[in-house]
């Protein structure tokens, strides 16, 4: 697609720090390393992931024992070959959860809950409890997908695809849908041009309501009762000065070139810092540095109350369960006059 519309893209250098709030592998536990909160105590990385494989062997972390390190790569490639094997062998069943998938094909919990989890609900942005509720050919269809392939990301930022596909368009903010509503075989459109503004309607041959559920029902009655049961949930993402004595954020970037002796550049890997809380239905913080110093923290269980934050903002997620799968599978079907419904946050 980016090559069709002239955008261009690069392969991204990550590197992925998993780290667990809740104990840490080589000490003790206590009660500061229990909280989920950023202000708490650190925990240091227990493995290290290169993104793309820019780098042969995995980063050792910090602290890490060199004989445990090797245990912990060959047990982490063991697990994954096997993942990835039944994903592209055993296909999931009809409405099986992707936990269900994982203990039907017997992957074993201990990589499923410090590898796998969280990096794939710090992507989807929801608790690890939510994630394994997802319908599990989504994520085997994404591992046949990625499988031995690289990661790409725009090479200037979002913007230049925003522009390209806004180019000659009639662009119109500040703008509130009142209605939207079929009129033969096309579509009327209800809105506002802003507040106390009079109100406009229009006939359209299509509408995409590239919105959350929430709002799909409040402007088309035909889908109501049909979003209901898509499950959502509110996201929140904040831009953060950085690390410092008042907040204890640690950047594991930081430590890595101080105390990494397999000497990692930072200046050609961005870091990406996943702290999971693995209590109750559990979550993976996401903290994620830029070449500015400042941290991008998405998904913070003990919230932005003590931190030093520069912006911040809420979205919604929609989430996916077999029930929602099967919803939109059916909504995206063409209907009898062969037009097409779009359902947000969904593909």
């Amino acid at each position: 697609m980016y090559d069709h519309l002239g955008i261009r893209y690069h392969a991204k250098r990550f590197l992925f720090a998993f780290s667990d709030v809740t104990a840490r592998l080589y000490g003790g536990r206590n009660d500061e390393e229990k909280s989920p909160s950023l202000s708490g105590a650190d925990s240091p990385p227990y493995f290290i992931h290169s993104s793309n494989n820019h780098r042969i062997l995995p980063v050792r972390p910090p602290g890490a024992h060199a004989a445990g390190h090797l245990l912990e790569v060959v047990f982490v490639l063991a697990c994954y070959a096997w993942y990835s094997l039944c994903c592209f062998l055993a296909d999931p069943r009809a409405g099986e959860s992707y936990g269900a998938y994982l203990k039907r094909m017997r992957v074993p919990q201990r990589f499923v809950r410090r590898y796998m989890v969280p990096i794939l609900s710090s992507v989807a942005t929801c608790s690890h409890e939510e994630l394994l509720a997802f319908p599990a050919s989504d994520l085997t269809g994404y591992q046949r997908g990625i499988f031995a392939t690289d990661h790409f990301v725009v090479s200037h930022g979002v913007q230049d695809v925003v522009t390209v596909l806004s180019e000659s368009q009639d662009i119109r903010l500040s703008s509130e849908v009142l209605l939207v509503e079929s009129c033969g075989s096309r579509v009327r459109l209800v809105w506002t041009q802003g507040p106390g503004e009079d109100v406009v309607e229009e006939v359209f041959d299509r509408v995409v309501l590239a919105i959350d559920p929430c709002a799909v029902a409040k402007v088309y009655a035909p889908l109501r009762s049909v979003v209901s049961r898509m499950p959502t949930r509110i996201v929140e993402s904040a831009v953060l000065q950085g690390a410092d004595k008042s907040t204890k954020l640690r950047v594991a970037e930081r430590s890595f070139k101080q105390n990494d002796t397999a000497g990692v550049d930072a200046l050609v890997a961005d870091t990406l810092l996943l702290r999971s809380e693995l209590t109750g239905s559990g979550c993976t913080e996401a903290l994620h540095t830029v070449n500015c110093g400042a941290v991008v923290a998405t998904s913070i269980s003990g919230g932005f109350g003590e931190l030093n934050v520069l912006h911040r903002a809420a979205f919604w997620r929609v989430l996916r369960t077999p029930e929602s799968q099967e919803i939109v599978n059916s909504v995206m079907q063409k209907g009898q006059k062969g037009t097409r419904l779009t359902v947000p946050g969904t593909t």
